[in-house]
């Protein structure tokens, strides 16, 4: 009896555990379908992390495998080659090779929205509100280990099928980095000369190439 009780339960987890990826698939592929109906647009949002930073406004804008990025005084550009970040506090940038594959959001939002390319498992967990929006929960994990990142979990708004709220848990931290997104205004556009660095308003700046 013991053995027939627990094998029943195990299929009833099964067939949850494959309506749940169903779900989240669909609320996925709907996500990814409307941003990219979006030539460019731009985000604003606002990240936190406990015992690190507080809220922290910021914003940025993507055309195609380009972006800009502002937040707390530091910028952050890319044409998709080449990622430059600015701190003016130190008055240096940094220049890198920039990673296609990375999604977090503030490292390369062009791609912190599609999640269906076989990397991460996902699973819908459920409903929450994020600031009065009913919001349908996904958590997805990277299916091989993952420096910059060791999980997601990702609030879209079942009204609109948008993304509402993104938390990554980092590393060994405790903490997640949450982001809170505030809107996203479709058509944004940026001059291709503002996704890179322009060294000319900066003339003092240390350049530190790490590529």
């Amino acid at each position: 009896m013991r053995k027939y009780v627990l094998l029943s339960l195990g299929v009833l987890l099964a067939v949850f555990t494959a309506r749940a990826d169903e779900k989240s698939d669909a609320l996925l592929r709907r996500l990814a379908a409307q941003i990219d109906s979006y030539p460019s647009y731009r985000v604003d949002f606002e990240a936190r992390m406990d015992g690190e930073f507080g809220a922290t406004p910021g914003s940025y804008v993507v055309s195609g495998d380009c972006y800009r990025i502002e937040v707390s005084g530091t910028e952050v550009y890319s044409d998709g080659r080449v990622r430059e970040s600015y701190n003016p506090a130190d008055d240096e940038v940094v220049i890198e090779t920039a990673d296609p594959a990375d999604r977090t959001i503030l490292a390369n939002p062009t791609q912190v929205f599609r999640f269906l390319d076989g990397e991460l498992t996902h699973v819908h967990a459920g409903t929450e509100p994020v600031n009065g929006r009913n919001c349908e929960v996904i958590r997805l994990a990277p299916r091989t280990p993952n420096e910059a990142y060791k999980s997601i979990t990702l609030w879209i708004d079942a009204a609109t099928g948008l993304p509402a709220k993104l938390s990554y848990r980092v590393g060994e931290s405790s903490a997640d980095v949450e982001v809170l997104i505030d809107r996203i205004v479709p058509g944004a556009k940026l001059p291709a000369s503002q996704f890179r660095f322009d060294r000319s308003k900066h003339p003092s700046a240390e350049v530190i190439d790490f590529r």
